[in-house]
This record gives structure tokens, sequence and C-alpha cells, in this order.
């Protein structure tokens, strides 16, 4: 399986490119358009078939993504003939954090226990957006098993404000007190 570390070298190859030709947001889209072709199972597995060969490949990524720009066809020829098509959501992760980071953005997601009405996702953008001092792009998903309150991963940060967490440390801090209690 291939590393991590190989799909970000690629995306900040593509983002320097882009960077230099000023398609930093077109790119992104194209980006997005060979993951979803990746996603067709009938696509990948042409494109990862041994006995396809190369040129029939090429043919057929540019058959399928006429809209793409031609470098981002090409990476994905590169990828194929390399054998690590599977690296191409990653590379476009990888290509989105960067954008994020030249365009002083932050990619937020956010859980809680129950959907967010706009006014409370506006406030916690806001409010997050005046923490780290960054646009933020908020991604909100439903977790019931957080009980309550919210869990927010900003970057690597985590900040984990739900009622399960605060039950469980309550109820270490009482099996704590009931330990020291009986010494």
């Amino acid at each position: 399986m291939p590393d991590s570390a190989s799909a970000k070298r690629y995306a900040q190859a593509v983002f320097d490119l882009a960077l230099e030709r000023e398609r930093l947001e077109q790119w992104a889209e194209g980006l997005g358009a060979l993951c979803r072709a990746m996603e067709n199972l009938d696509m990948f597995g042409f494109l990862e078939h041994a006995k396809v060969t190369m040129p029939q490949k090429v043919r057929t990524i540019g058959e399928a993504l006429p809209d793409v720009d031609p470098l981002l066809r090409n990476l994905l020829c590169v990828l194929v003939d390399r054998g690590l098509t599977e690296l191409v959501p990653e590379v476009e992760k990888g290509y989105r954090r960067l954008l994020d980071a030249h365009m002083g953005r932050e990619q937020v997601q956010v859980s809680s226990a129950v959907p967010l009405e706009d006014s409370e996702q506006k406030n916690i953008s806001d409010f997050l957006s005046g923490l780290i001092r960054k646009e933020v792009v908020m991604e909100t998903r439903v977790d019931p098993s957080i009980l309550g309150g919210l869990v927010i991963r900003v970057g690597d940060r985590l900040i984990d404000g739900s009622t399960r967490t605060r039950l469980a440390e309550m109820g270490k801090r009482l099996q704590q007190g009931a330990i020291e209690a009986s010494a």
C-alpha cells in the first residue's frame, strides 16, 4: 500500500504548479473530478487492470475527463502507471489542505448530538474564526453517541466538550474519590 508521504509530495507538486499557473481553485475542482472518477468501481478496475495497456488507459482518462486540465489528467496517468491509483483521494485532500493554508482558511469538523441550527453554526464559526484568526470552513455531523455538547476538530487539535466525555471524567473523579476515601 502506498504511503501518505507520497500523496503529500504529489499534492505539493500539483499545488506548486497550480499556484504558478494561477489556477488554484480550478485545480481543486479538477482533483475533485479525479476523485469522483476513482469512486466509480468500473473506472477504477479498468485503470488497475493489468491486461489493459497504458495507452488504452490514457485514452480512457482523456475521454472520461475531457473538462479536467490536461496536467491533472497527466497526474492521474502517472499515478496509474506507477500503481498508485489509490492515492488520488489523499492527493486531493493534501492539495485542499495546502490551498486552505494558502488562502488563510482552516477546515473544522464539528460533531453534535443533534443537528445544529443555522444560527448555532454561524455562532460556532464566528467564535472559532476569532479564536484561530482564520476563515473557518466548517463541516458538521451528527453523532448521537456524544449525548450533548460539541466535539470540535481544528487541524490536529481536538476540543471535546461532549457530555459523554464530561460524564466519563466525573465517573473517574468519583471512583478516585471512593478509592482515596477507603485508603
